[in-house]
């Protein structure tokens, strides 16, 4: 009987916390993961560790954090300590319109069209915050 009960426990242990459980609400996801961190893990988190970068916590299998600006698009990559552009010769971004301009258009499926290309351009380029633009 003992043994069956360690098994059953030992099963239930098995299961992945609810932060990485894909299937729980996001707040119930992100209350967990902060229940886990500490103190320190939460300010590193949220404080640069370089231009456009945050540390993750990597005891709890949570990447970093990379975030990008325009002023008008997705910014090219910087080198990590100065604000030349890296270089990386697979690198491109698009100009798009200054903000201004597409407000003044009125129109929400170009709005609509304007984030979701601007989206699509940060996620291909692995960001995961945009800071902007402008």
């Amino acid at each position: 009987m003992a043994a069956c009960t360690l098994l059953g426990v030992s099963s239930l242990s098995a299961q992945p916390p609810a932060y990485l459980d894909d299937s729980l609400p996001l707040e119930t996801r992100v209350q967990d993961a902060l229940s886990r961190m500490t103190t320190a893990e939460k300010i590193a988190i949220i404080h640069a560790q370089s231009k456009f970068s945050s540390p993750g916590v990597q005891r709890l299998g949570i990447p970093g954090i990379w975030c990008t600006d325009g002023p008008h698009g997705i910014r090219p990559d910087v080198l990590w300590d100065e604000w030349e552009q890296a270089g990386a010769t697979n690198d491109s971004c698009v100009a798009f319109p200054a903000l201004t301009c597409l407000a003044a258009t009125w129109n929400p499926e170009m709005s609509a069209l304007y984030g979701k290309s601007i989206g699509e351009e940060a996620r291909y380029r692995n960001k995961n915050v945009l800071l902007g633009p402008v």
